[in-house]
C-alpha cells in the first residue's frame, strides 16, 4: 500500500483480422494503491458535556434572547443574530411566522480571517432586534458530495461511514482542493463556501486534514461534526476518527476538538489493537484513541493500544492460555514515529517455565514505533545487530524482576527474585541478561536442606532462546556443623546451568578445601579436587545433592575416656553424603604408609583401616589400633596394647536442616595388654563401662602374669554408681 505501479494494456484480435497500432500496446499509465479504510461504524462517543440525546450541551453558550416574535426585518440582505455569530440572509420564505431560507456565517476555525460558511435555516423566529429566538441553522452540503449521511435523528451521537464513504472521503480533498481552507483567497469577500471543509496542516512533513462534515448553530450555541483519517501504513490499513457537536463560539473552540475512535481495531501484522473511546468520559485524556485539533488544524494524536504478544514466543505465567498483552499509550505527532509508555502482564517464554518475567514495580516498558529513534537506554547487543538500527521496533524494558526457578528456594519455601536490567523484546522473541548478586543468604539458602548461599546468577536469553548461565555461591556439607556461620567449613561452588533436552540441567563444581570442620567425628576434613557435590532436580520440585568426596580426615580432640587422641591424614575415597538414606557410604578408608604418627592418650598409635559404622540413626567411625606402651627403641620385653574405638554420632534433621553430630558417643572396647614386662610375662585387660545396667560407670580390668614361675592373677574395678566403689 501506497506505492506506485504502472502498467499497459496489449489488445489481440484471436482471429487475426485486425491489425493494431503499436502491436496492441497502449501508452504506459501509473497508479498508486492505497489499502482499504476501516469503517467509521456503531454509536461514537460523546464528547465531555454533552447530552446522551445527542443535541448540543456547550459551556461556551450565548444567553437566550428575549422579546416577543417579530420577522419583519429578517429580510435578504438583513443580518440575524444567531447566538454568538451573525449571519446574513441571502434568501428567505415565510411560512406563517416562520422563516427558511439560505445565508452565511462567518467563522473563526482556520485564523483570523473568518471563512464564510453557507447555511440553511428551518422555523426561524427572531425577535424586534432580528435575534434568531428559535428554529435551527445546519451548514450547507455540496450537492455532489454522496457520502454524508443526511440530517441524522436528534437522538443519534453518530456519523454513519461505511467503508465506502470514508474512502471517498479520504480522497474528497485530493479531488477538490479548492475545499482546502489553505487554498482559500479572499475569503472574507467569498460569496461562501459550502461543506466539507479541510484544515489542512503540514505536520512533521506529512499533510493532515480535518474535514469539517456538518455544523450546527442554535439561538444560544454552536457546534460541529468532524472526521479525519489516518494512514497506517505498517498495518496496510487507515483509520478513520470522528465526533458530532464539538463545541464553539465565535471565536474559537471551545477549549479543543477531540476526535475518537469508535470501536476497538486490530491492526492486522502490527500485533497492535486500538482502544476505542470508553464509554464515560470521567477522564477524556485517558479515554481510548483520538485525535486533538485547533482551530488551525491537527495537533496530536492519543494511541492506546494493546498488543498481543506471540503465543508461540510467550505465554501468561498464571494462565498461559491466552495471550500476553501489552497495554501502552503514547502521544504522537506522526504515526511513523511515536514511543509509548507500556505495562505488560507477567510471563514466561513459551516451552520453558523455569523463569518468568515482570516489570519492575512502579516501572514502565518502552514501545518503540518510530523509524528515526531507538529508545534512549537502549542497550547495544552484538548477537543482535538489528538492535543499532534507528528502524528497530518493539519493547525495551529497563528494569525488571525475574522469578529464578522455583527449585531454587529457601529454606521457607519462599521464590527467588532477581532485578534485571535493559531487555528487549522483538519479534525474535525475548533478548537480555541478567545478572544479579547476593539473591540468597548462606543461612537462608536450602540445598536438598543443606545450607548455601546464591552470590551470583548470570543468565543470557537470545531470541527467546536460553543461551547460557551460571550459578556461584557457597555450601556448607551436612557432616560440618549445624550453624550456618562457619565461614572456614564452607566450600565455595560454581554451577552450569543448561537446557539439553528442555528440562534445566544444573552442574555444581566444588572448589576444594582443607580444614573442614565434621563435628559428627571431632575430625576435619582436607578435600581433593576430584571430590564433586552431584545436584539433580529430583521431581522438578526440589534439588537432590549428593557429595562425593576424596581426601582425608584428622580427629582430634579430647574424649573422656582416653584424654587427647590425635590421628592425622586417614584417608577416604569416595566418601558419599546425602540427607537421604544412606545418609553416609565410603569406598574405601586407609591409613597412609607417609602419614603422620598418631597418638591416643599421649601414646603411639598404629591403626589398620578405619571403617563405617551405621547403627540405625547413626553413623560414625572404627578405629582399630596398636598402642606402644614405652618409647623406648629396641627393647623386646615391652608389652603391647590394642583397642577399638568407635566415634559414632546422630544423624538428624532439625526444620528440614541436616543436623548431624549434635549428640555424639565414643565407645572403647576392651583394651588388650600382651608381652613380657621385663622377667614378667603378662597378659591382661582394661575395659570402660558407661551408663551400664549393673555396675554405672567405671573401669576393670584384670591381669595374669608368671615370674620365675611364680603365678600372678588379680582382678580390680573402680566404679561409680549411685555411690562410688572398688574392689581388687
Amino acid at each position: 500500500p501506497g506505492r506506485r505501479y504502472a502498467y499497459a494494456i496489449t489488445a489481440r484480435d484471436p482471429f487475426n483480422k485486425v491489425v493494431f497500432r503499436n502491436e496492441g500496446r497502449s501508452e504506459v499509465c501509473a497508479f498508486v494503491y492505497q489499502a482499504p479504510i476501516m469503517a467509521i461504524s456503531g454509536t461514537l462517543p460523546i464528547p465531555p458535556g454533552f447530552t446522551p440525546s445527542g443535541e448540543l450541551d456547550c459551556s461556551c453558550q450565548a444567553d437566550a434572547p428575549t422579546g416577543g416574535v417579530n420577522n419583519e426585518k429578517a429580510v435578504v440582505g438583513a443580518t440575524v443574530k444567531v447566538g454568538q455569530f451573525e449571519m446574513k440572509i441571502l434568501s428567505v420564505t415565510v411560512t406563517g411566522n416562520k422563516l427558511n431560507g439560505e445565508g452565511k456565517i462567518p467563522l473563526p476555525l482556520i485564523n483570523s480571517n473568518a471563512i464564510p460558511v453557507l447555511v440553511q435555516f428551518t422555523d426561524m423566529q427572531v425577535n424586534s432586534s432580528n435575534q434568531m429566538r428559535s428554529g435551527t441553522v445546519k451548514g450547507k452540503v455540496k450537492s455532489d458530495v454522496d457520502f454524508l449521511p443526511a440530517v441524522p435523528g436528534p437522538n443519534l451521537n453518530t456519523i454513519p461511514l461505511s467503508s465506502n464513504d470514508t474512502d471517498k472521503l479520504d480522497s474528497y480533498f485530493e479531488r477538490n482542493v479548492d475545499q482546502l481552507v489553505s487554498n482559500f483567497k479572499s475569503a472574507a469577500d467569498n460569496a461562501g463556501f459550502e461543506l466539507p471543509l479541510g484544515i489542512d496542516k503540514s505536520v512533521g512533513g506529512i499533510g493532515t486534514v480535518i474535514a469539517i462534515t456538518g455544523m450546527t448553530f442554535t439561538p444560544t450555541q454552536a457546534g460541529f461534526d468532524a472526521a479525519t483519517v489516518v494512514d497506517l501504513p505498517d498495518a496496510g490499513m487507515k483509520v478513520a476518527f470522528a465526533a458530532r457537536n464539538i463545541c464553539m463560539d465565535a471565536a474559537s473552540i471551545c477549549g479543543q476538538g477531540t476526535l475518537y475512535l469508535a470501536n476497538d481495531l486490530n491492526l492486522g501484522s502490527t500485533g497492535l489493537r486500538l482502544k476505542a473511546a470508553a464509554a464515560s468520559f470521567s477522564s477524556p485524556t485517558d479515554s481510548g484513541s483520538y485525535v486533538v485539533f485547533d482551530k488551525v488544524g491537527f495537533k496530536r494524536m492519543r494511541i492506546r493500544a494493546d498488543y498481543d504478544l506471540p503465543t508461540g514466543l510467550f505465554s501468561k505465567k498464571i494462565d498461559p492460555g491466552p495471550p500476553v498483552v501489552a497495554s501502552l499509550v503514547a502521544d504522537a505527532i506522526s504515526w511513523s514515529d511515536w514511543m509509548a509508555g507500556v505495562t505488560i502482564e507477567p510471563f514466561t517464554i513459551a516451552g520453558n517455565t523455569d523463569f518468568s518475567f515482570s516489570l519492575a514495580p512502579g516501572k514502565l516498558a518502552m514501545y518503540d514505533h518510530s523509524s528515526t529513534r531507538n529508545p534512549p537506554g537502549m542497550p547495544n547487543i552484538p548477537e543482535k545487530t538489528n538492535t543499532s538500527s534507528i528502524d528497530w521496533n518493539g519493547f525495551f524494558m529497563p528494569e525488571m524482576v525475574v522469578d529464578l526457578p522455583s527449585i531454587i528456594r529457601s529454606i521457607s519455601d519462599e521464590p527467588i527474585t532477581a532485578s534485571a536490567t535493559n531487555f528487549i523484546i522483538d519479534r525474535m522473541g525475548i533478548t537480555g541478561t541478567l545478572n544479579a548478586n547476593h539473591l540468597l543468604e548462606i543461612g537462608n539458602g536450602s540445598l536438598d536442606g543443606w545450607y548455601y548461599s546464591l552470590d551470583n546468577i548470570n543468565v543470557k536469553f537470545i531470541n527467546n532462546s536460553f543461551v547460557s548461565g551460571g550459578l556461584q555461591g557457597r555450601v556448607l556439607l551436612p557432616v560440618s556443623t549445624n550453624e550456618s556461620g562457619e565461614e572456614k567449613s564452607q566450600l565455595d561452588y560454581t554451577c552450569t546451568l543448561s537446557r539439553p533436552s528442555g528440562a534445566l540441567k544444573f552442574e555444581f563444581v566444588m572448589k576444594p578445601k582443607n580444614d573442614i570442620q565434621a563435628k559428627l567425628w571431632f575430625a576435619r576434613l582436607n578435600i581433593l579436587a576430584t571430590s564433586n557435590i552431584h545436584v539433580t532436580a529430583g521431581d522438578g520440585k526440589a534439588f537432590e545433592a549428593v557429595a562425593t568426596l576424596n581426601g582425608s580426615i584428622d580427629i582430634g580432640a579430647t574424649i573422656k575416656a582416653l584424654g587427647v587422641i590425635n590421628l592425622k591424614a586417614m584417608e577416604f575415597e569416595e566418601l558419599v553424603m546425602q540427607t537421604k538414606e544412606p545418609y553416609l557410604t565410603v569406598k574405601t578408608f586407609r591409613v597412609g604408609l607417609a602419614s603422620p604418627q598418631k597418638e591416643v592418650g599421649g601414646f603411639p598409635a598404629s591403626l589398620k583401616d578405619p571403617e563405617m559404622i551405621i547403627k540405625g540413626n547413626q553413623a560414625g567411625l572404627r578405629i582399630e589400633a596398636d598402642l606402644e606402651l614405652a618409647d623406648v627403641a629396641n627393647i623386646p620385653a615391652i608389652p603391647t596394647a590394642n583397642f577399638t574405638l568407635d566415634i559414632v554420632g546422630d544423624v538428624s534433621f532439625d526444620g528440614g536442616r541436616p543436623s548431624w553430630g549434635e549428640h555424639r558417643d565414643v565407645s572403647i572396647s576392651r583394651v588388650r595388654v600382651k608381652g613380657a614386662a621385663g622377667p614378667m610375662q603378662l597378659d591382661g585387660y582394661l575395659q570402660f563401662f558407661d551408663e551400664d545396667e549393673v555396675y554405672g560407670n567405671g573401669i576393670r580390668g584384670g591381669i595374669k602374669g608368671e615370674v620365675m614361675g611364680a603365678g600372678l592373677d588379680f582382678d580390680a574395678m573402680f566404679a561409680r554408681k549411685s555411690f562410688a566403689y572398688w574392689f581388687v
